[in-house]
């Protein structure tokens, strides 16, 4: 009986050494999948945004459900508190826009149009020769030379919105040229107005999907009637 009475104390013993030993473990785990992502919004898809981090990562960042949508466009500046998911992405817990208060007005954006951004880093005399470093991705993803992107971005244009100019010229029924569609933003019209008046969004008859978009929405087409 003496032995039983052992064998249950050492027992005893193990499993609450085991559950010291997890309660101990969890909270660091939780705190490693914890992450705080600083950067610039590339592209924007249905629930999804890809965020160019200042330290030269990409992620890509799962938008919570609710979350006004409206507010994040290509070439905005985003603070991500979020967790690492297992299929790599990151799944946010809020996402804040960064270097405006959010009680910005629209004048407020209107402080420095596109096409009158200081990027004197990569255009300034003696570093014309230093491309940005999305300017190859877009070069490559979009069949033009860096050269165009960067002589459009010393112009004083975001990258972003250099990269939307592109991607918008090239689709189907648009005869519009990127310089034509920058121009128009220096102009004041918001993305939403330029794709509105090129008939990309508006009707869903017309089956497009905003160039910010990196799929067609599923109510976009003619619907079938048979």
């Amino acid at each position: 009986m003496g032995k039983d009475k052992q064998m249950k104390k050492k027992l005893i013993t193990l499993l609450l050494t085991l559950m010291v030993a997890i309660l101990a473990v969890q909270p660091a785990s939780a705190q490693k999948d914890k992450v705080n992502i600083k950067g610039e919004v590339v592209s924007v898809d249905a629930g999804t945004m890809t965020v160019k981090s200042n330290k030269g990562e990409t992620f890509v960042v799962a938008i919570p459900a609710g979350f006004d949508m409206s507010t994040i466009q290509v070439g905005v500046s985003v603070l991500v508190k979020g967790r690492n998911a297992q299929n790599g992405s990151i799944e946010a817990d809020s996402i804040k826009l960064v270097g405006k208060s959010s009680k910005a007005s629209d004048d407020d954006y209107q402080e420095k149009p596109e096409g009158s951004k200081d990027n004197s880093a990569f255009c300034a005399d003696g570093k014309q020769e230093k491309t940005h470093p999305l300017a190859p991705k877009i070069s490559e993803r979009y069949g033009v030379t860096e050269e165009m992107v960067m002589g459009y971005f010393c112009e004083g244009y975001s990258i972003g919105a250099i990269m939307l100019a592109i991607k918008t010229s090239q689709l189907d029924g648009i005869t519009s040229n990127p310089g034509d569609l920058l121009a128009s933003r220096t102009a004041g019209n918001a993305w939403g107005q330029i794709w509105k008046g090129l008939g990309l969004i508006g009707s869903e008859k017309d089956g497009h999907s905003p160039p910010g978009l990196l799929k067609k929405p599923d109510h976009a087409g003619p619907k079938n009637k048979d």
